[in-house]
């Protein structure tokens, strides 16, 4: 029982951390306008 529990919680983290990354990449992505290049700048 102990270890259904584990499983449970590792599960709930893995979907609640899949989400953020989703949702954070959705929003870069929303904020990124095509008309501003990103430079990359070797110094």
């Amino acid at each position: 029982m102990t270890t259904s529990k584990l499983n449970k919680y590792w599960t709930l983290i893995t979907i609640l951390l899949v989400a953020i990354i989703v949702i954070g990449g959705i929003v870069a992505w929303s904020r990124y306008s095509p008309s501003q290049p990103i430079e990359i700048s070797i110094p």
